[in-house]
């Protein structure tokens, strides 16, 4: 509405030009579409965002206020239900000391208070949890890994009373970041296949994630965006925020410029700062038009040991969804290349380098299918998935060394 006449002239003109090309051009090559794509981009595009802008600014103000007040609701009822229960909100900063130790999930600084009663039922092969009438629901399979992770995790519940309450909490909040709609949203959450990461295991000494949740992790390290849910499953909170000192790490963030941006930063910063064996391996898309800061940053980089590229198409991710999704729905292809960079510092390169050796079982792990995989083992409905067997093996996996530090949740 807020289009000048000069405007609608020029889009309208267009749009209809374009049209009456497809009506016309039965015999058009892709490149011809994409041509055709890309000049009504730069011949549209300034109008269109000019006439949009001052509704697309106008609604994300309205969704800024919104989550404001959302945010101060949820604040209070905190607060109340601390005081209900005589818990002090004000806790002392601990007395962190300058030393190396083991890294271990993230600790609540604040004691928890009494839960409230949660059900749950099976049906068939699903895990359905109750509380005031809302259901969530999860596979028995990782049902079971969550059952694992919160029996290594968590340090104050040991006869698991608070275990059906925390897994309602910890479904219901990824269930409204990715949305209400049938596997909405899970893109967030997907993650490599199984078969890579034990490839990155055993090629790499990789035994962490940087980028994953109770829900879809492998190891039973890893960071996650919620800590406050997440903990008590063996999360160390989110990765921005994780400071380790040594280890090998995988990372494959959500493909957002800005956090794979910061993700950047964060680990030159401490590969910069550490003289121990430091090293990540980073799984981004190959956005090259325009090209992505984040992947044009570590291509540039000094501690950048390596550089892959996966052809769209020919390899795969694990499904975001995989906790409630048919098993024939687990794994898709890729629809773009996937740059796979090794940073590393001095220590890390000489302990995990990305020989030619090494990465060529990497690649070949590749051609594998996580779909014939699957379908080739043998499953029933009491044994866990792949990630929950993993979750089960007594492997030595807890040899990053990290700064020690307790986590308010206020």
């Amino acid at each position: 509405r807020s289009a000048s006449p000069d405007s609608r002239k020029v889009v309208k003109w267009n749009v209809e030009d374009t049209f009456s090309w497809l009506r016309r051009d039965h015999s058009a090559s892709k490149e011809d579409y994409m041509d055709r794509l890309e000049h009504l981009r730069k011949q549209c595009g300034p109008h269109v965002s000019a006439a949009a802008k001052d509704s697309v600014e106008g609604i994300c103000s309205k969704i800024y206020y919104i989550s404001l007040e959302y945010v101060k609701r949820i604040r209070e009822k905190h607060l109340a239900i601390l005081k209900e229960n005589n818990i002090s909100a004000e806790v002392e900063a601990p007395e962190v000391q300058d030393r190396l130790v083991y890294c271990y999930p993230v600790r609540l600084a604040i004691p928890s208070p009494p839960l409230p009663s949660v059900e749950m039922h099976m049906e068939n092969n699903v895990a359905c949890v109750r509380y005031k009438g809302e259901m969530v629901k999860v596979s028995r399979n990782y049902f079971s890994k969550l059952w694992l992770l919160y029996r290594y995790s968590c340090i104050d519940d040991s006869g698991f009373e608070k275990f059906l309450p925390r897994v309602w909490c910890l479904l219901r909040r990824y269930q409204m970041m990715f949305g209400v709609g049938l596997y909405e949203g899970t893109g967030l959450q997907g993650a490599l296949p199984v078969h890579i990461f034990e490839a990155l295991h055993k090629l790499f000494g990789v035994s962490f994630e940087c980028f994953a949740s109770p829900l879809n992790c492998y190891f039973k390290q890893y960071c996650s965006a919620f800590l406050d849910t997440d903990g008590y499953f063996g999360s160390r909170g989110p990765c921005l925020d994780f400071f380790p000192i040594s280890g090998s790490f995988e990372a494959n963030p959500p493909f957002c410029e800005e956090l794979m941006d910061a993700m950047v930063s964060h680990f030159e910063k401490l590969l910069e700062s550490s003289s121990e064996p430091l090293s990540f391996i980073v799984f981004i898309p190959e956005w090259r038009d325009p090209p992505t800061p984040a992947l044009t940053r570590m291509e540039q980089s000094k501690f950048k040991r390596h550089q892959l590229i996966l052809p769209a198409f020919d390899h795969e991710y694990r499904s975001g969804s995989q906790h409630v999704c048919k098993k024939e729905e687990m794994y898709y292809k890729a629809v773009h290349n996937t740059a796979v960079l090794f940073l590393q510092n001095s220590a890390g390169f000489a302990k995990w380098e990305p020989t030619p050796e090494r990465l060529q079982e990497l690649v070949a792990a590749y051609k594998h299918s996580g779909r014939t995989l699957s379908s080739s083992s043998s499953s029933s409905s009491s044994s866990s998935s792949s990630s929950s067997s993993t979750v089960d093996k007594e492997r030595e996996l807890g040899r990053e060394q990290s700064s020690s530090r307790e986590t308010n949740p206020n």
